[in-house]
């Protein structure tokens, strides 16, 4: 076994040109193995591999493989170990492989880990902002730490609501040179707990930072603000911005809503806790849109996580709001693709109401974000689905502010209110967002949220629907199924106008529901399909049914003959063996009953024929001795 272990590490000391401890079961310990490594993807995510057997770890969305999709860049630390030229890294949500190859290391993902090179770092000052004070917790000092070139003047060092710490803050680049970071890092007492995406910056540029977060504990000493990546990239220049003409269109052809359960097993649900059209007192008026909490755990449990274009659309405007205290907002223009519309549903109600409409072209707004403006800028177009910020927390809580508003709506020049001044509520003399009154609010173009998403959530498709069957006699069993109509939709099934069936279109806008052929006459007859805004048709041809009881007897016996699907008021005939026995006349709705009794014939099978002039039926009756 000794003999083993030895060759193991040879192996690997020649695989990797480093000089490891690997031992048998696998044991910490890597004298060479340690290190920094960077993704090869994404540098700024890397794993620290220390000599002691414990790691710590900087990543973004799906870079580690440890069984949870983190929404933001987060860390991780913990042990390791090595077993043969495997490292396997221990954390609290499990275990996650990397494999030593080529003087690196790859990931469950086959992607790449170099280990960082020696660089020259930057020189760095490190500059005392202030103090934290965390009510009945620790004395946190808070340090920054950068090039000389930027300058941080810290507007607020606190606390937020639920116990998070909050900076708020102005970098500046105070040199003649155009500079750029990859990011800002925000460290507790060296432990990455955050970070804000870097950028470029022009001399005197500055840009914001904003930034609320938890992950201190009463043994918390220092919050570091830490500039990563930093270079000096020449004299003044500006930066390239792509031009939204060259961009393709990409229409809208779904919607979803703005957020997702990234983790279906952590009890949390997005609920909208303050929904479109309520009246806030404190705030002065009416809510104009809808605020999406994660509840079920913390009042925080929804700080840093994703908002989500809900569709294909452009970015129409970018702006902080409130000096940005209250975060960024981000408009999205969404356009459909010719030849087809979105639908907003009527609302009404003894507050406020607006019509129907189908329209090309819809409005979705984004509020209390934090956004990379160097992805997330006026005229790029995005995807649905993707991240345009994570949520931050303007006071009061995070959420996310959600708005729908009609295509032609005038904004304002922020784009945070909607129509007229004189309907914008205003409390202590500032602007709350809010507005005086409901229906002038509506007027001006603002739509409730939920209730558009619900109505264009599937494919945005022409409707269509299919019949199972589209011949049988009365009492057939008829399938319908449909696609393209409404989200959450009641569509209601019609036979000539009457009402058979109803079902609830899926969020997809595909249903299916069942109903059995009524009482008709023979020939074609309409099936109407309506969700309210689309209407599709289609035809069933009933065909005429007999029904003989009994089927067999001696002379003499009483039989009944009953019909469907014949013609309406026609005198149906009944024949035993070419010779009339009955008559009757067909109902309105095609049914007819008869009786007569089985006339003096020989034993074995006679042919009973049913008629009305246009559909003949023919049955057969078995005399017994």
């Amino acid at each position: 076994m000794l003999k083993r272990c030895l060759l193991i590490g040879l192996a690997i000391i020649i695989a990797t040109g480093a000089v490891a401890f690997v031992g048998c079961g696998g044991k910490p310990g890597v004298t060479g193995i340690s290190g920094k490594y960077l993704h090869e993807d994404d540098p700024e995510s890397y794993l620290e591999l220390k000599s002691d057997g414990t790691f710590y770890a900087n990543y973004d969305v799906g870079l580690l493989q440890d069984g949870y999709r983190y929404g933001i860049r987060s860390s991780v630390s913990g042990t390791y170990k090595v077993e043969d030229d495997t490292i396997i890294l221990s954390t609290a949500l499990g275990a996650v492989k990397f494999w030593i190859k080529d003087n690196a290391l790859w990931d469950e993902q086959d992607k790449k880990w170099v280990k960082e090179s020696a660089l020259p770092e930057a020189r760095e000052e490190e500059k005392e902002a202030g103090i934290i004070q965390v009510p009945d917790g620790p004395k946190i000092k808070v340090v920054f730490t950068g090039p000389s070139e930027l300058k941080v003047e810290w507007e607020k060092l606190g606390m937020a609501d639920f116990f998070q710490v909050q900076l708020i803050g102005t970098l500046r680049n105070i040199s003649s040179q155009t500079v750029k970071f990859s990011e800002i890092g925000f460290l507790f007492d060296g432990h990455q707990v955050a970070f804000i995406q870097g950028r470029t910056l022009q001399p005197s540029e500055e840009m914001k930072i904003l930034r609320g977060f938890p992950g201190y504990t009463e043994n918390t000493k220092v919050l570091e603000v830490k500039i990563k990546g930093f270079e000096k990239v020449g004299g003044p220049t500006t930066a390239p911005t792509p031009a939204p003409s060259s961009a393709p269109i990409k229409y809208a052809d779904s919607f979803d809503y703005p957020v997702k359960d990234d983790n279906p097993n952590d009890n949390l649900e997005w609920n909208v806790v303050q929904d479109f059209g309520e009246s806030y007192a404190e705030m002065g008026g009416y809510h104009s849109g809808e605020d999406w909490n994660l509840v079920g755990g913390r009042p925080d449990a929804d700080l840093g996580k994703p908002a989500y274009a809900m569709g294909n659309g452009e970015v129409k405007k970018v702006s902080p709001l409130g000096n940005g205290k209250l975060g960024y907002l981000v408009a999205i223009e969404h356009q459909a693709a010719p030849g087809k519309t979105f639908i907003i549903p009527v609302r009404y109600g003894q507050s406020y109401s607006y019509s129907a409409e189908e329209v090309t072209r819809i409005v979705s707004v984004y509020v209390h974000l934090m956004v990379d403006e160097s992805k997330i800028f006026k005229g790029v177009w995005i995807e649905k689905g993707s991240p345009i910020g994570t949520i931050m927390n303007p006071g009061g809580g995070p959420h996310l502010h959600f708005e729908i508003r009609h295509p032609d709506a005038i904004h304002s020049s922020d784009w945070s209110m909607v129509g007229d001044k004189p309907n914008w509520a205003i409390v202590d003399n500032k602007v709350t967002g809010y507005y005086f009154d409901l229906q002038k609010m509506v007027d001006a173009g603002l739509r409730h949220p939920s209730d558009f998403i619900k109505a264009n959530l599937g494919e945005i498709t022409a409707p269509s629907a299919s019949l199972s069957l589209t011949t049988g006699p009365v009492g057939t069993e008829i399938t319908v199924n449909g696609t393209g109509f409404v989200a959450n939709a009641v569509v209601t099934i019609t036979w000539d106008g009457l009402q058979v069936a109803t079902a609830t279109a899926e969020r997809d806008g595909t249903f299916s529901a069942e109903f059995v052929a009524p009482s008709s006459t023979t020939g074609d007859h309409i099936i109407t399909i309506t969700d309210g805004h689309n209407t599709v048709q289609g035809t069933f041809t009933i065909e005429p049914m007999v029904t003989i009881d009994p089927t067999a007897g001696p002379v003499g016996t009483e039989i009944t003959v009953s019909g469907t699907g014949f013609v309406a008021n026609a005198v149906v005939t009944i024949t035993w063996d070419g010779l009339q026995v009955a008559t009757a006349t067909a109902e309105r709705d095609g049914t007819f009953s008869a009786e007569f009794v089985a006339p003096s014939s020989t034993t074995g099978d006679h042919i009973i024929t049913i008629t009305d002039g246009h559909n003949t039926v023919q049955g057969t009756f078995t005399i017994e001795p």
